[in-house]
């Protein structure tokens, strides 16, 4: 089996017709182009000057929302901050109520008088013996101070002192509580 017979011929090139550069003449504007021309030109001036317009406008709006959120956040926080006082203003007064409460509860005569004949075992006074101390001028100590102290006394004055001592330390941790004692120390 053979191949198929082709036929090989060169290539023939094809002739081009010669171009010739023709030159246009020069053309007359007409008035209507010109005009025409003027209202494009206007047109597009005044779609720059629109678009300027809307692009300021729109830049204007988004800084005065951004200050009303801001305005509205601020005055939030600040109603929180109110809200929050107020309810610590309302614990500090409920607090201080209940200690008021507690202050005259802790502090009346007949709490006092059942502990002093309850757990000091002390009895009501008979009778009350008041002592006036004579005035001492600035500067000047009272030797009556050292006597009733019992520190360098003897005898009775040293043991009257000692004892004056004692009660007014159980008087002062009776009316005073724990701070009284936490005081004298």
């Amino acid at each position: 089996m053979g191949l198929a017979a082709r036929r090989v011929e060169p290539p023939v090139r094809a002739k081009r017709a010669q171009l010739t550069l023709v030159t246009p003449a020069p053309r007359a504007r007409s008035r209507p182009d010109l005009e025409a021309k003027a209202r494009a030109r206007a047109s597009a001036a005044r779609a720059r000057v629109m678009f300027w317009v809307f692009v300021s406008v729109l830049g204007v709006s988004v800084a005065l929302g951004g200050v009303r959120v801001a305005v509205i956040a601020q005055a939030t926080r600040i109603s929180m901050d109110e809200s929050r006082l107020q309810a610590a203003i309302q614990a500090q007064r409920f607090e201080a109520g209940q200690l008021e409460v507690d202050h005259s509860a802790l502090s009346s005569p007949s709490r006092i008088a059942s502990i002093a004949s309850g757990k000091m075992k002390m009895k009501a006074a008979t009778s009350v013996r008041y002592i006036t101390l004579p005035a001492v001028a600035p500067g000047k100590k009272s030797g009556t101070t050292v006597a009733l102290a019992g520190k360098g006394g003897s005898g009775f004055l040293g043991a009257f002192g000692a004892l004056v001592q004692m009660s007014a330390g159980q008087a002062q941790s009776l009316l005073v509580g724990d701070l009284g004692l936490a005081g004298s120390r």
